[in-house]
């Protein structure tokens, strides 16, 4: 699988060659960030938002720890700490997370 990217007036893609040359466009999260449709609210009018950042989301399902997520996205569940303190504003105690709610992933 081969990849490149490329930019296609305002909007970013990343585009994904499939075995047997079948491409696959993917609109990267900075270009969703851009279009206000980021999990995080309005448009990137605030220049102080990092155009390169990497911050996933994840939604909160049941019988899920902060620890088996770290697990799933980090494939350590030791890093949870690093999801609690990216998340300070909503969660209070990492022991405590709520079905549906909305994680940032670092």
């Amino acid at each position: 699988m081969s990849r490149k990217s490329h930019r296609q007036g305002p909007v970013d893609f990343l585009t994904l060659v499939l075995p047997g040359g079948v491409p696959v466009a993917i609109e990267t999260a900075r270009a969703a960030r851009l279009r206000g449709d980021d999990n995080g609210g309005p448009g990137m009018a605030d220049e102080t938002k990092d155009a390169w950042d990497a911050t996933q989301w994840h939604e909160v399902k049941k019988g899920e720890t902060l620890w088996k997520i770290a697990e799933q996205y980090y494939g350590d569940g030791n890093l949870y700490m690093r999801i609690f303190e990216a998340n300070k504003d909503s969660v209070k105690d990492p022991n405590l997370i709520r079905i549906g709610q909305k994680l940032r992933i670092p």
